[in-house]
Parts: structure tokens; C-alpha cells; sequence
């Protein structure tokens, strides 16, 4: 939890510093990420230490002068800053534009034996594979569901029920394609999801 004093610390300083063009965002998917694998660790005094050496992932003010400008006292504002980072920067995501085009690819196999449907599923935005599940139960439109899971959460989208964000995607301009087909076997279910 945040005092006020931390929370205008957030909004004025931090939140507008914050940069994750020189990330990756698998590997760095917030920035406590990012502060974990530069300093080999997370606590205040790590966090106070990584911004005093001005990261690019958060380049709040950093000359004397310009704090002092702002009215803050150097100590308490390098420390105020940090223990607000170490607060917050699990929760501060890498940011993701959304894509023109995104197409979910679904794969079912019906087990005859015992009597489930398998499936496999993918999500390809741009032409880039963002989400896959190999191999999963599930029958009907489950395949949907569980891959639209998966790209809400690549995206930071509200997790909401599979049509829905389909319907909010398009609404943001993005073109949304679904296919899904069933195989007759296993091997072909397989196959189907490793050259995606």
C-alpha cells in the first residue's frame, strides 16, 4: 500500500520515467524484471542503487540541481523513489501495441477410445507466434477460450470471456481471424502445432 506522499512520487516522477524500448518483453515482462536482472536482486537499497545509475528502463531526474529544483532533499528523494519502486514495479508491465492483424488457430482431435477431444491451439499476431498450448483437453470452442486466455495476458487485456475480447479487439481496429479444424489422429494434431 501507498502513502500520498509515495503516490505523487509514483505519478509525477516514476510513472513518467518508465521506458521498455530496450526490452525484451518475454524475458522482461515488468520492470521489477528488469531491476531483478540487472542487479541480482530486489530490496530498496538494490533499486535506490540501480536508479542512481540512471537505467534506461527508468530515467527519472537525476542531476543535483534539477531534484533540488523540484524541491525535493537529495537522501529522502533517492530513498522515497526506491521504496515506491519497490512498491509498485511488479505492477508496472511492458506496454504492447496492439496488432493489426491477429489470427487464433485451433486443432482438434477426437480420442475414439476413451472418448475426449484433445486440442492445440495458437495465437499469431502480425505474423509472429505470441501463444501456443501443444496439447490440452477440451472440446468445442474451449480451444478459443484458453488461447484468448493467453493473448489477454500477453497484452495486459482485461480477462474477460473469449467472444468478448474478440469483440473489443475489433473495435480497436484489429482484424481477428479464427479457424479451427479436427484431425484424425493424434500424430496429425501433433505435427500440425510444431511447424507454427
Amino acid at each position: 500500500m501507498v502513502t500520498t506522499i509515495e503516490q505523487r512520487y509514483y505519478d509525477e516522477i516514476i510513472k513518467p520515467s518508465v521506458c521498455f524500448d530496450n526490452y525484451n518483453v518475454q524475458q522482461y515482462p515488468t520492470l521489477k524484471s528488469i531491476i531483478e536482472a540487472e542487479k541480482h536482486g530486489y530490496t530498496v537499497r538494490l533499486i535506490e542503487d540501480w536508479l542512481r545509475g540512471l537505467p534506461s528502463a527508468c530515467t527519472i531526474p537525476f542531476y543535483d540541481d534539477e531534484i533540488i529544483a523540484m524541491g525535493y532533499d537529495l537522501d529522502f528523494y533517492w530513498n522515497t523513489t526506491a521504496r515506491v519502486l519497490y512498491k509498485v514495479a511488479r505492477d508496472i508491465k511492458h506496454p504492447k501495441t496492439l496488432p493489426r492483424k491477429l489470427e487464433l488457430l485451433g486443432c482438434r482431435w477426437f480420442d475414439r477410445v476413451n472418448g475426449n477431444t484433445y486440442f492445440a491451439a495458437a495465437a499469431i499476431a502480425d505474423s509472429i507466434c505470441i501463444a501456443k498450448i501443444e496439447f490440452e483437453y477440451g472440446y468445442g470452442d474451449h480451444w478459443l477460450h484458453q488461447i484468448m486466455r493467453l493473448v489477454c495476458d500477453y497484452y495486459n487485456l482485461p480477462a474477460l470471456h473469449g467472444w468478448m475480447v474478440i469483440e473489443q479487439l475489433e473495435k480497436d481496429d484489429v482484424c481477428v481471424f479464427t479457424n479451427c479444424h479436427d484431425t484424425k489422429t493424434k500424430k496429425a494434431q501433433k505435427e500440425w502445432i510444431k511447424y507454427l
